[in-house]
């Protein structure tokens, strides 16, 4: 969804991971989507829900040690 042309807000397109795609290098795009104080002033840590952080810092540490332990 956010890889494609047609996303309105070129997430994927405007991130540090597109250079490195466009040349054919494998990324992981991580996002948890758009909310209203999506870099805001207001985005401020307060507004964290630190149970969801944590699962999603597990998701992405238990795939890097997937693909690192993986034999391809």
């Amino acid at each position: 969804m956010y890889d494609t042309d047609k996303d309105p807000n070129q997430y994927f397109y405007r991130s540090d991971h597109f250079n490195f795609a466009r040349f054919g290098i494998p990324v992981l795009f991580f996002f948890d989507g758009h909310h209203p104080d999506y870099h805001r002033p207001s985005d401020t840590a307060d507004k964290i829900d630190y149970a969801v952080l944590k699962k999603r810092a597990t998701l992405v540490f238990q795939t890097a040690w997937t693909l690192v332990n993986s034999t391809f």
